[in-house]
Order: C-alpha cells, then sequence, then structure tokens
C-alpha cells in the first residue's frame, strides 16, 4: 500500500478511498466468494461462479473508538459488481446481474503506523443506504455529567496522588509522564498556547527570554506565551498548561487525523476567533479543554474536602485568635485560600465551588463591567441554577426594552441601579449620603435585590454546558440573556418607601419649565460643591459655556445628549434627568438600541460624574453615545 503524501484530502473519506482501496477491494472479493456466488434471484437459484468488481465509492466514515493514539472506524461504501454463471475459458456467459449495494467494513490502527483493514467477516451488507450521520471527527463525546469522571480518568493515569489528598498538582511531574516538552514562545495574538501533533519548526524563546530562536519540535510538544501571563496570574498560567494537555491526551487523534488529510497542519493554536478547522469540532474541544482544565487542577472529592477544611481552619480563628469576619468577608477568605491552595485563579475556583454545591460563593469575586463588586450574601438556597443578582449595564438596558415593571419602577425611584444590582428603595438598603447599599443589604440580598434567570446560548437547564448548541455558538461570541424572576420581584419593589425617593420630597421645589429647572439644579450643585462656577460646568459637561447660559435663559432648546451630559456632570440621580428630558420636550422612547444604552446610562451611572461615565462606557464600547470632543477627552486624560 502506498500513501499519497502532500496531497491536501479534503476528508477522510477520500483520504482511505484513494489510499486503502485495494484493501476495501481484497476483503470484498473474499466476501463475495463466500456469500455471493451461490444466491437467490427473483425465487430462481443461480450458481453464480464469476464475478467482477466495477467500482467502488467509500460514502463516509463512522468512528466507533478512540484510545489515546489508536482509532476503530467503519468505513461505509457503495460497490456495484456484476455476478455472472459461465465458463471464464471460452468466454461464454449464461446469466449475469449487476448489483449495487452498501457495505460496511470496520478498520483499525493509528495515523502514525497506518490502518489495517480487517478480515471478510467484518464486512456486514446493508440493507439500505444509511442516512446521513453527523461523524464525530473523533472528537470524544463527552457529556457534562461525565466530565469529573474523565478528570479523573486522566488523574488516575499521571497524577493519582492528587485523588488521595488534596494537593497542589504538580504539573513540572505531570509533564514528564506524558512525555510531554514544552517551551516558552511568542505566539499570535490572543493565543496563549499551543500544542503541536506533528514534527515541525517553531519559534521560540532562548532559556533568558530575551531572543528567540527556531528549533525543531515533535508531537506532543506545547508552546506557552509567558508574556502574556505576566499581567495575569498563577492560576492563569497552570490552566493553559493543563488545557494543553488536555488537547493532547483526549484530541491527539483528531489533529493526527487533520494532519493525515493536511501535512500542512501540524499544531493546534488555543485562541478566540477564526480557525481553520470545523468550528463545530474546534469549539466541542475547546470547551472540552476548558471545562476539564478545572477539574483537574481541583478533582470534586479533594475540592470538598479542602473547602471543609477550610472552613473549619476560618471557624478556629475565629474562635481562638479574635478573628471577626462578616459572613461577605468569610467567603471572600475562603475563596482566596482555596485559590490559592489549588494555584487556580479566583474565577475558576468561583466555578469550582459554585459546581460542587457552594452557591453562596456566587456572592463574592464578581467582576462586571470592568470593576469588581462589593462582595455580598443570602440565604443558601435563595439562587437555583442559572440565577444571579448581578446585571451588567448592558443586561439591563436590554431588560429596560422589555420589562414594563422593572423600567416603571425604576423611573419612580422604588428601585436603584446600585452595586451592579437592583435593589429596593429604602433606608434600610440603601446609605442615600454614599449612594451605596447598607452593611445590612449586602448580608441579606436575597431580601431587597431583583433575582435573575440567567439564560446563556449553549448552556442548558442545569446551568451546564449543552453539546448541541454549543456546537453552534462561538464561546467568543456567547450571548447572555437575563430576565426578571418576576414573582420575587413584585414582592422586593412593594418594600419600596417612595418617602424615601429624594425627587418624590423635592419635586414640587423645581419649576415647571426647562430654563428654570437647569437653573434650580446649578444653583443646587454650586450650593453642594459639586461646581463652581458656569465655566466649571462647561468644562465637565463639555457643552458650551455660552451655550448653558443660553439653556438657563431659555433662548435655545437644547438636544437630548446634552441635556444627559450636564445632568452627569451635575451627578443628579436618574429622576431629576429624566425630568430635565420631559421638560425639554426630549422625552425619551425605548424604541432602538442606542435609546436604551442611553436610558441605562441614565440610570446606571447616578452622581458619579460624566468622566466616569465616560470610562465606564468605554469598557463595553459604547462611550461613543456620549460625543465627547477631542478637547474634553484631552483635558481629562481620556
Amino acid at each position: 500500500m502506498v500513501i499519497i503524501i502532500g496531497y491536501k484530502y479534503s476528508s477522510f473519506e477520500e483520504y482511505i478511498q484513494l489510499n486503502y482501496l485495494d484493501e476495501i477491494t481484497e476483503a470484498m472479493e473474499e466476501y463475495i466468494k463466500e456469500k455471493e456466488l451461490n444466491a437467490y434471484n427473483n425465487e430462481i437459484v443461480y450458481a453464480f461462479n464469476l464475478y467482477c468488481i466495477q467500482n467502488i465509492e467509500v460514502k463516509r466514515i463512522k468512528f466507533t473508538k478512540s484510545k489515546i493514539d489508536q482509532v476503530e472506524f467503519n468505513v461505509v461504501f457503495k460497490a456495484e459488481y456484476e455476478l455472472a454463471d459461465g465458463n471464464e475459458d471460452d468466454g461464454y456467459i449464461y446469466t449475469s446481474i449487476t448489483k449495487k449495494e452498501f457495505f460496511e467494513f470496520k478498520m483499525k490502527g493509528s495515523f502514525k503506523e497506518r490502518f489495517k483493514g480487517k478480515e471478510k467477516e467484518d464486512i456486514e451488507k446493508l440493507d439500505e443506504e444509511p442516512d446521513e450521520v453527523l461523524s464525530s471527527g473523533l472528537v470524544p463525546i463527552i457529556s457534562t455529567e461525565d466530565m469529573d469522571s474523565y478528570a479523573t480518568k486522566f488523574l488516575k493515569e499521571f497524577c493519582p496522588e492528587v485523588l488521595v489528598t488534596p494537593m497542589k498538582l504538580n504539573i513540572q511531574d505531570m509533564l514528564k509522564k506524558m512525555n510531554i516538552d514544552y517551551y516558552y514562545a511568542p505566539l499570535e495574538n490572543g493565543v496563549f498556547g499551543k500544542t503541536y501533533f506533528a514534527n515541525d519548526k517553531a519559534k521560540v524563546y532562548t532559556e533568558n527570554l530575551l531572543k528567540t530562536k527556531i528549533i525543531r519540535v515533535k508531537p506532543g510538544t506545547i508552546l506557552i506565551d509567558i508574556t502574556k501571563h505576566i499581567d495575569r496570574n498563577e492560576g492563569s498560567f497552570r490552566n493553559t498548561f493543563i488545557h494543553e494537555c488536555v488537547h493532547w491526551y483526549f484530541h491527539r487523534n483528531y489533529f493526527e487525523l487533520r494532519q493525515c488529510l493536511n501535512s500542512e497542519d501540524t499544531y493546534v493554536a488555543c485562541y478566540k476567533g477564526e480557525n481553520k478547522y470545523a468550528i463545530k469540532d474546534i469549539e466541542w474541544m475547546e470547551w472540552q479543554a476548558r471545562t476539564l482544565a478545572p477539574r483537574i487542577l481541583m478533582p470534586k472529592k479533594m475540592a470538598a474536602q479542602k473547602f471543609s477544611e477550610l472552613t473549619k481552619e476560618i471557624d478556629v480563628e475565629q474562635e481562638t485568635l479574635g478573628v471577626i469576619r462578616t459572613k461577605t468577608e468569610k467567603w471572600e477568605e475562603l475563596l482566596m485560600r482555596f485559590a490559592n491552595f489549588f494555584g487556580v485563579s479566583k474565577l475558576s475556583a468561583k466555578i469550582r465551588l459554585r459546581e460542587i454545591g457552594k452557591t453562596e460563593i456566587e456572592g463574592v469575586g464578581n467582576y462586571v463591567d470592568g470593576e469588581y463588586t462589593k462582595p455580598f450574601f443570602f440565604k443558601r438556597g435563595s439562587l437555583k441554577n442559572n440565577q444571579t443578582f448581578i446585571i451588567s449595564s448592558e443586561n439591563l438596558s436590554r431588560l429596560l426594552t422589555t420589562n414594563l415593571l422593572v423600567q416603571k419602577a425604576l423611573q419612580e425611584e422604588k428601585l436603584l441601579y446600585i452595586n451592579k444590582m437592583l435593589v429596593v428603595n429604602n433606608q434600610k438598603y440603601v446609605n442615600y449620603q454614599k449612594y451605596e447599599m447598607t452593611e445590612y443589604a449586602l448580608e441579606h440580598a436575597d431580601e431587597c435585590c431583583l433575582i435573575f434567570n440567567v439564560t446563556r446560548l449553549g448552556i442548558n437547564e442545569n446551568g451546564m454546558y449543552d453539546k448541541y448548541s454549543f456546537l453552534f455558538s462561538s464561546p467568543g461570541q456567547r450571548k447572555e440573556i437575563k430576565q426578571v424572576e418576576q414573582e420575587q420581584a413584585v414582592r422586593v419593589i412593594r418594600m419600596a418607601d417612595i418617602a424615601s425617593s429624594h425627587f418624590e420630597t423635592h419635586k414640587h421645589k423645581i419649576p415647571n419649565d426647562f430654563a428654570g429647572t437647569l437653573t434650580y439644579h446649578y444653583d443646587k450643585s454650586k450650593e453642594n460643591g459639586v461646581i463652581t462656577s458656569h465655566e466649571d460646568l462647561s468644562g465637565e459637561s463639555d457643552v458650551g459655556e455660552k451655550t448653558i447660559r443660553s439653556y438657563k435663559d431659555g433662548k435655545t432648546v437644547p438636544p437630548r445628549i446634552n441635556i444627559i451630559k450636564l445632568g452627569l456632570a451635575m451627578k443628579l440621580s436618574a429622576p431629576y434627568i429624566i425630568d430635565m428630558l420631559e421638560k425639554a420636550d426630549c422625552k425619551m422612547t425605548l424604541n432602538n438600541g442606542d435609546n436604551t444604552i442611553l436610558f441605562a446610562i441614565i440610570y446606571g451611572f447616578q452622581r458619579v460624574g460624566l468622566e466616569r461615565t465616560y470610562i465606564e462606557l468605554r469598557k463595553v464600547n459604547k462611550e461613543y453615545l456620549l460625543e465627547l470632543s477631542e478637547k474634553y477627552l484631552e483635558n481629562h486624560c481620556l
């Protein structure tokens, strides 16, 4: 058998067709000799003694087993052949029939040592043309429920000790056992690690990391871009190593198949973006690697055991050393110690703890809109799978277009957007001087904050990734939709203390026209030390000083964006800005994307100033909505 080298195969079916046709033909001949030379045709028995295989076409491959570097698969092919009864010597044919049938032929082997066709008994005739099936492409099918068992399987082979006693996984020892070489290397933008499945050349750093050199790499070589981990943490670095090891152990056959079809495919690079492989295969494998890596670093039983030990350790400190911690502080400390012990990031530790049933961890380590929120606590059982108290500004803007209950409650100040949560307006839960949640509120989020049901593309009803939907969604583009838990929202909103609404208690003092209202807020802002003069307000709002004076004199009708910028610069709360918009006949509707985002700006960035609002919007690429001038950006070093 001759393997065609340097040819780019369009599929594995084509590869088998061109390189293993002789083996399939030989096996087919044996099958015909044994099972087809005596056959019934239209209830008449013919004793066929001659045959001729005219054509064999490989239709598809069905992989049945993949283990390390060994695979087994069935070749489904269509055979066209002629059976005849005649005298081969004189060429006389008495009877002949032509048959077109589908068969399945079993093969096994490895991409390095090639494949072996089995014996004739492993050819099976199919009753009809098989239905189209999705080939696994040698990507292992692993359900979410089985992830921990696959992580255990991996650890039993390379690091069995971590399944017995809680400990930090020794990655260097594991790499040696796996016979993996690794180098630090400058990789493409967005690429943290790269695994090679075939011989190739690669640019890597020298030992002092100051220069690079070209080396030959063998299959089972991992490249890590250490420069991308400098600003990250040890956990991210360790996770990248395990991520690549998962590819080598579980996905080797997939990439050896790719390399078999196209010799230029020598490695897999883990990054978000376009990829030369089938999106569904790559995303499925990337999800597997991302999901398995933390389970390998934090095995389920050992993670639960260590968490219990750390809890007791902190309780003892409180009893014997007098270390006093609030509930949220205790959970923050638990998360930090747990992450440090296993050498993982706080985010990875948090997700793992949630997976093993520690739902209270939801209140700590939340990074939203580019910043950490204050930690909070809630009664155990308050949150179900796929529920949260946290909502980003972007998700809030979406919510305002679909939920009239929340929209109305925000407009009436029954709800306030604080700490990336929708909190009921009540002095028990809100510190009005600092415009933040009270300590009591942070300890009882279930009592005063709205709960959101989270729907993510690729996530099933149990809060786990679903392979079928995941295959059609890109990790970098996965959307998250949050809807209010309606009954709980109604109960929370009922606790709103309208008397606590600053706007409701002061609106009778505000003039009925826009010019008078702007003058009122200008004077109040000066009185409270927010601004000092027209010139100061102009510099903070990016609205010209003369223009501001003309607005106050009622000579000019302001555009909506200028009203918003003036309101933000004077650090007004949302109802006051909405009131100004309405008096200037600029009432906002929520019938387009920009309007809903502007609405979210007004409610999401109350009393923080225009500069801070711009910075927050820049994190989500929406800063253009404020229409700030180059001069403003330069003066504020933005």
